[in-house]
């Protein structure tokens, strides 16, 4: 498909991706281990009140006099479990996509 383009056009485009590929990295890229670090502290923090939040739930599962907020509780566990939402997944989704798409169209 890019065959077909002029040489000056296939060049514009090159250099348009290298610079959304620039600004995506200052942007997102983490360069700084400390930021990683924080990371690995907060989800560490978290998995540390994961018992009392497990323990929290299951009170206002059994004691709430609202149906629809034990329904709420309920409906959030099973979610978790099942899976319907990843947990402290510390793998961003988003990162194959970004690289599919700034990837070399030769590759």
């Amino acid at each position: 498909m890019f065959e077909e383009l002029p040489d000056d056009v296939k060049t514009k485009l090159d250099d348009y991706r290298k610079e959304v590929e620039r600004a995506y990295e200052a942007e997102f890229k983490i360069v700084d281990s400390k930021l990683e670090g924080a990371r690995t502290v907060t989800r560490d923090a978290l998995a540390d009140l994961a018992s009392e939040a497990i323990t929290t739930l299951r009170d206002i599962m059994q004691t709430s006099d609202s149906d629809a907020t034990r329904a709420k509780v309920a409906t959030f566990v099973v979610d978790k479990v099942i899976g319907k939402d990843t947990v402290l997944d510390p793998d961003d989704p988003m990162k194959d996509v970004v690289k599919r798409l700034t990837a070399d169209a030769s590759e």
